[in-house]
């Protein structure tokens, strides 16, 4: 693990429901003392992201965690960052924990997500879409930008709101109106969702949403609910006439706990 310090875990944040997502990529048997502070030093820059008391679902890829040496780990570690407002951690997979521990698990995650206080019934969606949606906040020029690891059809509601629930969770960092650039590099639209994916981008403009607009289409002739530059710079020096505020500048002070 110590080759690669810097990516211990992946990251999802659900701000709306205060609850933060960690799958950890590594074998626990290598959580090294190096591995052990790259990990609190990846857990302390997400915190930046976050104004409230959060739970953490923490989640790992090995089918078996049941290493004796990661235990001691957790508890200080989860300790620590009790201090910056973690409320409670409950693990998700197939954990091992040591006799008499009080530690929470759930094999699923929609079960751990609620263990962890999630409100409300979480909504379907396609097991493989959400994975694909990225977000990458520019928050001196005001723009936030949307992108797909890979090549996506939106061809359903569920989809959209899978997509408009991960914007929203995004609007919790920001202070300041704001402008979305899609790259649609990896994106197409069904014609019979057009509509429907145009009517819930518009809503966003309630939420302080300057403008939308996308670029580098898959083909030349698909139709986008934005209009749409082939190029990325074009798409950027339209937004940037239009954006005037810092994002970063904006007093945060009125966020709740």
């Amino acid at each position: 693990m110590s080759s690669d310090p810097l990516k211990i875990c992946e990251f999802e944040h659900h701000f709306q429901q205060r609850i933060m997502v960690q799958t950890l990529l590594h074998p626990l048997a290598e959580m090294d003392q190096v591995a052990q502070t790259a990990w609190k030093t990846q857990w302390t820059a997400e915190l930046s992201k976050w104004h409230s008391p959060y739970a953490l679902v923490l989640a790992t890829k090995e089918k078996v965690a049941s290493d004796a040496s990661f235990w001691p780990v957790l508890a200080s570690t989860s300790s620590f960052f009790k201090k910056f407002f973690l409320k409670k951690v409950v693990l998700c997979g197939d954990w091992q924990a040591p006799a008499g521990s009080d530690w929470v698990i759930e094999a699923e995650l929609d079960p751990a997500l609620q263990k962890a206080g999630w409100r409300g019934k979480r909504a379907a969606e396609p097991s493989d879409f959400r994975g694909q949606i990225q977000f990458e906040n520019f928050f001196k020029q005001n723009v936030m930008e949307l992108s797909f690891a890979s090549q996506v059809l939106v061809d359903s509601a569920d989809k959209i709101r899978v997509i408009k629930s991960k914007l929203t969770n995004q609007l919790m960092q920001w202070h300041s109106p704001w402008s979305l650039m899609v790259n649609c590099a990896n994106l197409e639209v069904a014609g019979p969702q057009i509509a429907e994916m145009t009517e819930m981008l518009d809503s966003f403009k309630k939420l302080y949403m300057l403008k939308m607009i996308g670029y580098s289409p898959l083909r030349s002739k698909l139709e986008y609910p934005f209009k749409v530059y082939r190029s990325r710079h074009k798409a950027a020096a339209e937004l940037e006439s239009s954006n005037a505020i810092a994002g970063d500048t904006a007093n945060c002070s009125s966020r709740k706990a």
